[in-house]
């Protein structure tokens, strides 16, 4: 199974339905659905710094290249690629990482959606304990 991985900068957190929208947009070809941003253009330059280009390998070094496409997109807008089931979870782990430190959103054509880390909503605090729960801790460490 082949899957297309699309990456792109927002500056505002985004609801699974609006980052399923824009991925429809990018891949229908209308680059404006995310706004332009340098690190967009930077974690491109840097997977083909990694990965390099899948034309450029010869044909036996062709079989070792992580992902199922080349690395496509429009510059400053969004990079997309193909992954499949070869795909090397270490490499899909390492290339979510890099998208992370220039906090692009990921979105994968089977409806696969990560925020980055500075728009990701904040965890919740841990529960405290009710006046009962306190109450039957101290009982039983006093018994």
């Amino acid at each position: 199974m082949s899957v297309v991985v699309a990456f792109w900068y927002t500056d505002r957190p985004l609801r699974r339905e609006e980052a399923a929208a824009v991925f429809e947009r990018l891949m229908e070809g209308d680059a404006t659905a995310a706004p332009e941003s340098v690190a967009v253009d930077t974690f491109r330059a840097e997977l083909l710094g990694r990965f390099g280009r899948w034309a450029d390998r010869a044909d036996e070094a062709a079989d070792d290249y992580p992902f199922a496409s080349e690395i496509e997109g429009v510059p400053g807008r969004f990079v997309s690629f193909t992954v499949s089931g070869a795909t090397p979870l270490a490499v899909y782990r390492e290339v979510q990482e890099t998208a992370d430190r220039y906090g692009l959103v990921e979105y994968a054509a089977a409806g696969g959606f990560r925020l980055p880390a500075r728009l990701a909503p904040p965890s919740l605090p841990a529960r405290r304990p009710r006046w009962w729960e306190r109450w039957r801790r101290v009982r039983a460490v006093s018994k």
